[in-house]
């Protein structure tokens, strides 16, 4: 995916209005976890060029007060367009940028007590989510951590929502994304469940 500001995500992020729809809901998540103003360390994995994660953790956002971050982000250009933009909001936080996939990722050799995967997820069949959330609670999430995920659900090969049509309309062709279908419901039950049988 190119950065340029006619890339399908960037597209997409215009159309959907997914950054205004976070930036009116960080009030109402930070009033309902208190305890967002005392977390320290970040990873922002799939940050891509930042557009959701960095309203989430800037001045304006949620993560106010980290002093340590990694991003997590294997498109080179999106990358490119993401170092800059973190080092203009968030100029006092240390940064470690990780140019690979959420699979390959090994993590940062510490834990973080936040994890950010906004709109990475659609890249992972179910096998490879499995093991990357087995992985966060192995080696990047600090006990007690907090792990944020955005999703819209969909069904990429044949698209029922609107979400669905546009990833099929601005990602076309869909084999050169990988793009997988996702579920919430299936996200909430493999995070909640599985790691405590």
């Amino acid at each position: 995916m190119a950065a340029s500001s006619s890339s399908p995500w960037k597209t997409m992020d215009r159309r959907m209005n997914r950054r205004e729809m976070l930036i009116q809901s960080l009030a109402q998540i930070k009033d309902a976890l208190p305890q967002l103003s005392t977390i320290k360390s970040c990873a922002m994995i799939g940050s891509g060029y930042g557009n959701l994660d960095l309203e989430f953790v800037g001045s304006g956002g949620c993560l106010t007060n980290i002093t340590e971050l990694a991003a997590v982000e294997p498109d080179a250009d999106l990358m490119a367009e993401l170092k800059p933009r973190v080092a203009q909001l968030l100029p006092a936080v240390r940064t470690d940028f990780f140019q690979e996939t959420a699979q390959s990722w090994n993590g940062a050799g510490k834990r973080f007590e936040a994890v950010l995967m906004f709109n990475c997820l659609y890249y992972l069949t179910l096998s490879e989510r499995l093991v990357l959330y087995k992985k966060l609670f192995d080696i990047v999430l600090a006990s007690g951590g907090l792990v944020f995920i955005a999703i819209n659900s969909c069904q990429c090969q044949n698209p029922t929502n609107m979400f669905g049509r546009l990833i099929r309309v601005f990602a076309l062709p869909a084999d050169n994304y990988s793009l997988k279908d996702i579920d919430e419901s299936e996200i909430r039950d493999m995070m909640t469940f599985r790691w405590f049988l």
